[in-house]
Formats: structure tokens, sequence, C-alpha cells
């Protein structure tokens, strides 16, 4: 038999295919190590996606809480302005003029909104009238400047979702080419999706619920009740709508503390849905006032409900309500302005009381 050939003679020599090995190695753990890296950027830029969208819906309640107070305050039934209400006029326009949230889009309706306070500071001296007419620009404004933040919110929830989903599809591809490698770094790359994925749920949550109270927020309450109210028109049931309003929060803030004021949202939060039927919704809609969709009961049966449940509050904390129905061939937004219209009536009627709207 003959001798075999050395190595290098039969066309691949020892050392070439040891540092070709070597080559090959080197490059699956970068790879690998650079797909971990990528996780960690993916999760880092979520955290910080996850913190503008929090600044960004604290600045949106503020908005939205200005509206309702401006709201309020160009009511000619409250003629003089309450100085609670004016104190909460000025706290909220001191705490948006300091904000450094605004991008390119929101700057010119947050300026409209600026000019539009100032005329109002200026009305305050001055006639019932012109307040009232300066107190129609500021909720006008604050609407304009809401709804720019709300699509500055669904753009950036939008461009999250989409820079996720481009890391995701690299991260697999890295993860097919560092398959080996990978089996010795499951455990890490395991915690790194858990993470990851925990995030992702927590930036889905903050776009449907309250951060401070857990309940539905306003966006979402409205797109349910959108939902709800073609299903009504379809099967014809019942279809109650609830705005409810807590009395004299900001007096309870000054005497006990904002924690406080914190505290007693969580609970009316957790009383309400824990009290309300099952199909039931519970909405923050802003500040110190939630809303309630209800369907398949009366709204003078939901408005029972109400005054049953006012006697599970504690005894220094009252709350009004407004109910109404939504009425066949009506828009939700018609039928929501009577609610809201019918909780005006509780509080001009002496607050801790329900008003029904027919």
């Amino acid at each position: 038999m003959a001798a075999l050939s050395p190595p290098r003679e039969r066309g691949v020599s020892v050392r070439p295919r040891a540092a070709l090995l070597g080559l090959l190695l080197a490059l699956l753990l970068g790879l690998c190590t650079l797909s971990t890296a990528q996780m960690w950027t993916v999760l880092e830029r979520a955290s910080a996606a996850q913190e503008r969208l929090l600044e960004l819906t604290g600045v949106t309640r503020d908005v939205r809480a200005l509206e309702i107070a401006a709201l309020r305050l160009g009511d000619p039934a409250l003629s003089p302005a309450p100085a609670p209400l004016l104190a909460e006029v000025r706290a909220l326009s001191a705490e948006l003029r300091g904000t450094l949230v605004m991008g390119a889009a929101e700057r010119a309706p947050f300026a409209v909104l600026l000019s539009a306070l100032a005329r109002l500071d200026a009305a305050l001296a001055g006639p019932a009238a012109g307040q009232r007419q300066a107190a129609d620009e500021v909720a006008q404004a604050a609407q304009t400047l809401a709804s720019a933040l709300n699509r500055r919110t669904d753009a950036e929830m939008t461009w999250t979702q989409a820079t996720e989903a481009l890391g995701r599809q690299q991260l697999w591809r890295m993860t097919g080419v560092t398959a080996l490698l990978l089996l010795a770094l499951a455990a890490l790359g395991a915690e790194a999706l858990r993470e990851r994925t925990r995030v992702v749920r927590q930036l889905e949550a903050l776009a449907q619920q309250d951060g401070l109270t857990g309940v539905a927020n306003r966006r979402h309450w409205d797109a349910l009740l959108g939902h709800a109210a073609a299903q009504a028109a379809r099967s014809g049931q019942h279809l109650a709508l609830v705005m409810l309003d807590l009395d004299h929060f900001k007096a309870f803030n000054d005497r006990r503390g904002h924690q406080a004021g914190d505290d007693l949202l969580r609970d009316l939060a957790g009383l309400l849905v824990g009290a309300a039927a099952p199909q039931a919704t519970v909405a923050r809609y802003g500040g110190e006032e939630f809303s309630v969709l209800w369907p398949g009961d009366s709204a003078q049966a939901v408005a029972e409900w109400l005054d049953h449940l006012r006697r599970e509050v504690p005894a220094d904390v009252t709350f009004s309500a407004g109910v109404t129905h939504l009425r066949p061939g009506e828009s939700p937004d018609e039928a929501l302005r009577r609610a809201d219209e019918a909780l005006y009536a509780a509080k001009h009627g002496g607050r801790a009381r329900t008003v029904v709207a027919p």
C-alpha cells in the first residue's frame, strides 16, 4: 500500500484549515456579540421611547385639563368665575409654560395657546363677556394642541414599533448565522428577549391605560365608545354613558397633599371598576374626571347604581355625575356632550348628585 501523502500535498494544509476555522469562530463570536448588543440597543430605545411617551401623556393630560377648566370658566352660569377655578387655570398655565416636550409640529399650536392664555390673563380684570370669550379661545387652542400631541404620541408609537420590528428581523438573521454559539448564550438571550417583551407590553399598556389609576385612558375610551355605539345601533340594546367628577378635588389636594389626591383617584378608579358590571368600561377622562361606558342597561339604572356607589366613598369625599344614553341614530359625540352637560348641571345644582339627561 502506498503511503499517504502529507496534508500539504493533498491540496489543503493543516495550518490554513485551522486558521480558517479560527477565523470562522471569531466571526461567529463577533456576530453573537453584535446580536446581543443589538438586543440591549432595542431595549434602551424602547425604554427611552417609554419615557418620551410618559412625558407626552402627562403634558397631554394637563392640556386636556386646561381645556376642561377653560370651558367651565367660559360658562355664563359661573360668572363671576370661582377663585379655585381661576387658580387651577393659572397653575396649569404655569406648568405648561415650563414644559420642554413640544416638538416642531406642536410649537405653532403651543404658541397660539400661550397667546390665548395671555389674553385670558388680561381679560380676567375686565368684563365677564370678554373673560368668557378669552376662555373659549383658550379651550379651543388647548383642544388643537392636545390633538397635535396625540398625533405625535401615535407617531412615536408607530416609530417605536417599526424600529423594534426592524431590530427583530436583523436579530433573527444574526441568530440563524450564530446558532451554535447562541446555544451557549441561550440564558442571556432569553432574558433579554423577556425584557424586551416586557417593555413592549408596557408600551402597549401605556397606549391604552391611564398611568396613575390603571383604568382606560381617554384615547382608548374614545375608541371603545365608537365600537360600542356601532354595536348598540346594530343590536338595539341600551348604551349608557356616565361622566363623573370629584367635587372640590383641588381643595382636597391643597388640604391633604397631592399624594393623597393621587391615592384618592386610584381608590375611586378601583371602586368604580369593582362595582361596575363586567361589560362596563371605566376610564379616566382627565384630571379628576372619570367616564363609564355601560352597554346593556338604561341610564336610569346606571344612575341608581351611582347613587348606591356614592355611599361607598369616604365621608369627606363627594362626586357629581351626569348620565345619558345613546339615542337611535345619534352620534357618540352628541351623547357624550349631553352626559357632559348633565355633569355640569349636577355641579351647578349643588354637587354630590347625579343628573340624568333624557
